[in-house]
């Protein structure tokens, strides 16, 4: 390599560092190339060392860096944007401004107003299928139908494209070139434009051209732009006459991404030569240079300065930047997609579904269920436990008798619960009274034998009490308790400390509480469900309510696979409701309203069955219907609406009249051959009892919710009660072994005497009275970690200044499906143990658990 080729050489990659240093280089840099010194020897023409930079920056025909050569005065935007081409794999280089101007100038659009011109210059595609006046139609007729899909956003792109053009050009070079930014964008652009001023013309289009290019090479997202690892170059070869024009054009529009190279055909006194402007791209940084050839004798040609030396480009692949920009959109994209489905329970795609509960929970095994007893045998089984409790009693009176020097403790609860007689009738499955009793006879005898271990004395302050359980039955439906509460306000002394029972929301225990609760007595509920329970400051219960339960079905039917679609055996989530319920019965009506509240009345449909001959003075929403033949042609109708329909039935009665419901909908041909029953609680024991609906009802898919599970125990206090039942009553014909109603009486008879043993031990000597205990009822029951049941950890709000919240908080919640085997657990929520909280649920723990 000779001296003049090794300056040049050096020249060129200064200038070529400058140009692919784009992102830390922050302006633009204007070279004027000028001849030798006057008087000096001949000198290389300025054109041929641009000719030679410009070989550098071509591989063949392929461009390596954007760049153009302008050799005329006239048109010298237009020059620009003909001349241009970007490097493989870089993009389209896209000029909007310039597109807009060139569109106003056009004769095409001649007499259109100028911000339509504009729009259809820019989006000739949208115009096609909006119809702008005189876009041509669509060729072909599936074009126009994909248009619909889109118009939308072209109408919307068109009402902002005014709007966003106007302020963007009143912030930029536009409103000083045009002498202010009062006016209109449009008309001034297209006063100009289609004026005879042709400098001001083309001062325009190359400002316009100018601010595309700028933005054409700014970092974005775009795998394109991210591509574009130099600036723009522009080579004028007629510097003397445009290299003002184009230096005023970059100042106004503050172009950065530009390097433009003047060919100069006077001297400049004083102007380095290359090899000192070299040094001075280097050391310096300098963004404006003026050269001279005086260093490079006339005679080299531009192929031989140039030589083999390319700018260092990489050229990448057009379809890698593709997949690149394809990766770019879609990743993002299903990684929302398949957040918005895991956060609104939504699978398009192939999903399982299988029915829920056939293939997986647990099944009940402990015991083979049997068939219905005779009233009979429920009386003397019922009676068997109501003597053990008298006698438990009498034992414990006894051992107070023979130790009078002891001062053993004992105080009073009275049960009330609705008694054996009446709760059964021919072919119908009992109440749950026996194993309520069953359970408060396991739970007397735990205290019992706690106070015998560690009792209560005069010496002993910190023991435990006995208790002494008064059975008190308010007959079928409880009919009587109110009365019966009368009774027991006026006959209780001190040594009555609380009332537990209750275990139906019906307006008679409604009255009941009021009277205890006024007379002064602690009252526990078990089993009893509706917020209406929860109007007196001194009742709580162990169970859940039906706000709580409520939700839960609600989830439940959305997100489980529950109801069969057609004959493939695949099950799919409900989408619609049929709320069947009781307006005359307190548990019903309120279970009813609040299923109500979860699946909108759009979604629900209501029928409300008083019994026939009843009166009610309750009317909420919903179709009535007064008798049993016209409750199951209403039922059927909706159930049998449409074939796409996916209807859930939640029956908010009880239990008798559901397997009535069902007995005529199995011979009714107006009903769907198969549909799902979700229930509360109240027919636990009924479908406990030898699985009668689904072995009666071949079709019927029965759940059905329980606070328990006794051969699923959460916990130790669980497993405690199982065992404690199974010593107790070793019998594998048990069928109240897995109804609920036994662990809830168990844990309201345990947590009672709890309170009670705390409130004496804080105390002392100043002894445990009824109000103490009321009080700590109120505010403290179950202190500040909860209780361990068998049915779940007891736990309710310990702030004196909250709301009173009566039921237990994250109290746990069990959906069991009803199978030939035993019921199984198909959904669990809520708190199992202290360090056990169940938040999801469903195959793989897919769905979360509703709040509390």
């Amino acid at each position: 390599m000779t001296s003049r080729e090794q300056i040049f050489d050096d020249f060129a990659k200064a200038v070529f560092t400058k140009v692919l240093r784009r992102r830390k280089w922050r302006s633009r840099l204007l070279i004027g190339i000028h001849e030798g010194a006057a008087g000096g020897p001949a000198t290389l023409a300025a054109t041929v060392l641009i000719d030679a930079l410009t070989n550098r920056l071509r591989l063949g025909k392929t461009p390596l860096v954007p760049h153009a050569v302008v050799d005329e005065r006239a048109h010298v935007a237009q020059q620009i944007a003909t001349g241009l081409t970007a490097p493989r794999g870089w993009g389209t280089l896209r000029f909007p401004q310039y597109n807009v101007f060139r569109a106003l100038e056009s004769d095409a659009f001649a007499g259109m107003d100028p911000q339509d011109c504009a729009f259809r210059k820019l989006h000739p595609f949208l115009c096609r299928f909006i119809q702008l006046p005189g876009a041509p139609d669509p060729v072909l007729w599936w074009i126009r139908l994909v248009g619909f899909v889109i118009v939308f956003a072209g109408w919307f792109e068109q009402l902002r494209f005014g709007g966003a053009w106007r302020h963007r050009m009143r912030r930029n070079w536009f409103a000083k070139f045009a002498g202010g930014s009062h006016g209109d964008f449009f008309e001034q652009a297209a006063t100009i434009m289609r004026g005879s001023d042709e400098q001001k013309k083309e001062g325009v289009l190359l400002r316009a051209l100018l601010c595309d290019l700028d933005a054409a090479f700014t970092p974005c997202l775009s795998p394109w732009r991210r591509r574009r690892q130099s600036g723009f170059m522009l080579f004028i070869k007629n510097g003397d006459e445009l290299a003002d024009l184009v230096r005023q054009a970059i100042e106004d529009t503050k172009a950065r991404h530009i390097t433009v190279i003047f060919a100069r055909s006077g001297q400049a006194a004083g102007a380095p030569n290359l090899a000192e402007g070299t040094l001075r791209l280097i050391l310096h940084g300098d963004t404006e240079l003026q050269v001279t050839t005086r260093d490079i004798a006339a005679g080299a040609t531009a192929e031989k300065l140039a030589g083999a030396y390319k700018i260092p480009v990489r050229l990448r692949s057009s379809a890698l930047v593709v997949v690149v920009a394809v990766l770019q959109i879609v990743i993002p994209a299903v990684g929302g997609y398949f957040g918005a489905a895991r956060l609104f329970q939504f699978w398009p795609w192939s999903r399982d579904e299988t029915c829920l509960g056939e293939t997986a929970g647990h099944a009940a095994t402990a015991t083979t269920p049997v068939g219905l007893l005779s009233s009979q045998e429920a009386t003397r089984l019922y009676n068997a436990d109501k003597q053990a409790i008298d006698d438990e009693n009498t034992r414990v009176r006894g051992l107070a008798s023979k130790n009078p020097d002891m001062r053993y403790t004992i105080k009073r609860i009275v049960y009330l619960g609705s008694g054996v007689a009446g709760a059964f009738d021919a072919g119908v499955a009992y109440n749950g009274v026996i194993p309520e009793l069953h359970g408060i006879r396991l739970a007397q005898r735990k205290m019992n034998e706690l106070a015998e271990g560690n009792p209560r004395t005069k010496d002993q302050l910190s023991g435990n009490v006995f208790v002494i359980v008064d059975i008190r039955e308010a007959g079928k439906d409880y009919a009587q308790a109110p009365q019966i509460a009368q009774q027991v306000v006026r006959q209780s002394t001190e040594t009555v400390l609380g009332v537990i029972g209750l275990g139906e929301s019906r307006q008679q225990t409604l009255e009941a509480l009021k009277t205890l609760g006024d007379g002064g007595l602690p009252i526990l509920g078990m089993g009893a469900t509706s917020e209406d329970m929860q109007a007196h400051p001194l009742y709580h219960q162990i169970s859940f309510d039906n706000p709580y339960q409520a939700r839960m079905f609600a989830a439940f039917a959305r997100q489980a696979n529950i109801i069969r679609a057609g004959e493939s055996g695949r099950c799919v989530p409900a989408d619609k409701a049929l709320v069947i319920g009781d307006p005359t019965d307190n548990y019903s009506l309120r279970l009813g309203e609040d299923l109500v509240t979860e699946f909108p009345m759009d979604k629900a449909h209501v029928i409300w069955f008083p019994p026939p001959g009843s009166a009610t003075s309750v009317h909420p929403a919903g179709t009535f219907v007064t008798s049993d033949s016209e409750l199951l042609e209403k039922a059927c109708a909706q159930l049998a609406q449409s074939a796409d329909d996916r209807t859930v039935v939640f029956w908010s009665g009880r239990g008798e009249r559901l397997r009535d419901f069902l007995v005529a909908a199995k011979d009714s041909a107006a009903c769907p051959a198969s549909f799902t029953v979700v229930s509360g609680g109240d027919i636990s024991t009924t479908a406990v009892l030898k699985e009668r609906f689904p072995t009666d009802f071949a079709g019927v898919t029965l759940f059905y919710s329980a606070h328990a599970l006794p051969s699923s125990p959460p916990n130790s206090a669980g497993d405690d009660y199982a065992h404690r039942y199974l010593d107790l009553y070793k019998t594998t014909n048990d069928p109240w072994y897995d109804n609920w109603r036994g662990p809830i009486a168990y844990d309201g008879l345990v947590t009672m005497v709890s309170g009670i043993n705390t409130v004496c031990r804080e105390n002392g000597p100043a002894g445990c009275g009824r109000g103490s205990v009321a009080s700590h009822f109120r505010y403290r029951i179950g202190g500040e970690s909860g209780l361990r049941g068998a049915t779940g950890i007891i736990r309710f709000v310990k702030d004196p200044w909250a709301t009173a919240v009566p039921a237990p908080l994250q109290k746990r919640f069990l959906m069991l499906r009803a199978t030939p085997s035993g019921p199984s657990i198909v959904m669990e929520c809520g708190q199992r143990d202290t360090n056990d909280l169940r938040t999801t649920w469903g195959p793989k723990d897919a769905f979360d658990c509703p709040s509390t």
